[in-house]
């Protein structure tokens, strides 16, 4: 579809490009456990996920709408939104959190599912270079393997007791992750980030919603599910920084600092658990990060 670097700035290199970088990559730090835990709603009945992204994503809509935007594709790229919504709302969801309700009786396999998640940048490298959407050097490669290595390195020690039905799910949804993450990264080249987020949540709640809704008539409204679907804007607001984040630093950044997250939002449990990991993981994810320059990325058309 296209081949170019994803980071083209001229001023990476100079201390306003560095703090750029460095403040989206703050945004992106809490993404990943937005999107992953959110998409398990352990504590959420089956009949309201459906209605909870229902609601996010009409949060998203009626903004689009009052910042008098438009929803105006072209055939091509109504194609790409409906797989990207597919992808990365209603496959991901449904099988991560499928993946996470599983594993709920053990804690540890919970972070044996982030651990699979994880593997995100590396789907994000093959999935560009068998579509050739962009062309990666030997650096972008090795900082997302580093990148996984990293998560798998801090939680790696711990016994996770995993089925072949969780890890089948777990690797589907870091899949659909992937490729959200590269339709959206070409979608947002001509499109703003609020249109394509808006568009692509609202076609991808639509299954969910349905199934939610259907399961909602048969087994009747719970007090509780108010408080829960106001959790809906949380979700909504998840997808619009990921966007943000992929707009503003590309997609495979984006992924490589999301899972910088799930080391940090849980250091002092791994730290605990498993320190010398703890430890190793972090370091390994700080030279992902640092490997992921300008230099990672192949010049226009090449390779």
């Amino acid at each position: 579809m296209f081949a170019k670097p994803i980071f083209q700035s001229s001023d990476s290199r100079s201390v306003k490009g560095y703090l750029r970088i460095a403040a989206v990559a703050l945004l992106a730090l809490f993404l990943l456990p937005v999107l992953v835990k959110s998409a398990a709603q352990e504590f959420a009945p089956q009949t309201t996920i459906g209605l909870q992204l229902f609601v996010g994503s009409l949060g998203l809509l009626l903004a689009h709408i009052a910042t008098k935007g438009n929803f105006t594709y072209s055939r091509s790229e109504w194609l790409r939104i409906i797989a990207m919504a597919l992808l990365g709302v209603t496959v991901f969801r449904a099988f991560a959190r499928s993946a996470l309700t599983v594993s709920l009786s053990n804690s540890l396999s919970n972070l044996g599912v982030l651990v699979l998640l994880a593997t995100t940048p590396v789907l994000v490298c093959v999935l560009s270079t068998l579509l050739k959407w962009y062309s990666l050097t030997e650096w972008g490669w090795l900082a997302a393997v580093l990148s996984f290595t990293g998560v798998l390195v801090s939680i790696g020690s711990l016994n996770f007791g995993l089925n072949q039905y969780v890890i089948l799910l777990s690797l589907s949804a870091a899949f659909a992750l992937a490729g959200y993450t590269l339709l959206a990264e070409s979608l947002l080249e001509q499109h703003s980030i609020l249109k394509v987020t808006a568009t692509s949540t609202a076609i991808g709640t639509l299954p969910l919603f349905a199934l939610s809704f259907g399961s909602l008539v048969r087994q009747g409204w719970s007090g509780t599910d108010i408080y829960l679907l106001t959790q809906g804007f949380t979700v909504g607001l998840g997808y619009l920084a990921w966007n943000y984040a992929v707009r503003r630093i590309g997609g495979l950044r984006t992924a490589v600092y999301a899972n910088l997250a799930v080391v940090v939002s849980g250091y002092t449990y791994f730290l605990l658990l498993a320190p010398l990991g703890a430890i190793a993981g972090a370091t390994l994810l700080v030279i992902s990060a640092l490997s992921l320059r300008r230099w990672a990325f192949k010049a226009h058309g090449a390779g």
